[in-house]
């Protein structure tokens, strides 16, 4: 069964997909962070890069004042609507799963609790498919 290790240090960018020509890489996980909005244009560049044949598995954002940021449903969105633009896209629903004794008093980001329920989610969402 594989296994994931929590890696929780603030990289949210997917620009550049890289791969071993010894290894071909099947599965790519996207969290692109929650430091701003992000469109179709973004998210279909990224598709482009991953080529039909990987598993491209996007993570949805949590925010916690929607008032503030109130990008967090557009994007999630835009996230869970990419499985009908691309066959080889899927959600990783991290927005329906945070619970708040997993992220620091600012409510975005991840204490080891939390960056191990996100591990945890991944490895989930990516053995169901």
């Amino acid at each position: 069964m594989p296994s994931v290790t929590p890696s929780c240090w603030g990289r949210g960018h997917a620009w550049r997909i890289r791969t071993c020509e010894c290894t071909p890489l099947r599965t790519v996980v996207v969290a692109l962070g929650t430091n701003g909005p992000f469109g179709y244009k973004v998210l279909d560049r990224i598709m482009r890069a991953a080529g039909p044949d990987r598993a491209v598995y996007w993570m949805t954002i949590e925010l916690p004042e929607v008032e503030r940021y109130a990008f967090e449903d557009a994007v999630n969105q835009r996230l869970r609507s990419m499985p009908g633009r691309w066959p080889n896209a899927h959600v990783i629903d991290w927005n329906a799963s945070v619970l708040a004794e997993g992220l620091y008093p600012d409510g975005i980001h991840l204490n080891p609790a939390g960056c191990q329920a996100y591990a945890n989610l991944i490895l989930q969402g990516v053995e169901k498919g």
